[in-house]
């Protein structure tokens, strides 16, 4: 007896991407720590007010860049500055943790 070959689940995000494929899944840590440099223009000052260590920190924001594939920063001797992905990613970050902070409130 023939079984019918596994369905596959479909992902529920990808018609609210616009075709967009991501290789690899956002997270809030990403757009948490990228915030926090944006913020900063400085990995040592944003992972200060992270409570982490720089490193790690900017291995994570180099880490969200390849997600994207995508320079979000300019790295300078004096510290990082956002490139114009950068800047349009920065001004709808904000929106998007607030988005997401409100749904958890709204469900809990």
């Amino acid at each position: 007896m023939d079984q019918p070959p596994p369905q596959r689940r479909r992902d529920p995000i990808s018609p609210f991407l616009g075709g967009l494929k991501l290789a690899h899944t956002i997270t809030l840590r990403d757009l948490s720590h990228f915030r926090a440099v944006a913020a900063t223009q400085n990995v040592h000052r944003a992972a200060d007010e992270l409570g982490i260590d720089p490193s790690p920190l900017a291995r994570s924001i180099r880490d969200f860049e390849e997600k994207l594939d995508v320079a979000l920063f300019e790295r300078t001797p004096s510290g990082m500055r956002l490139t114009p992905a950068g800047k349009a990613l920065s001004e709808h970050s904000d929106q998007l943790l607030l988005n997401f902070e409100h749904a958890l409130r709204v469900v809990q």
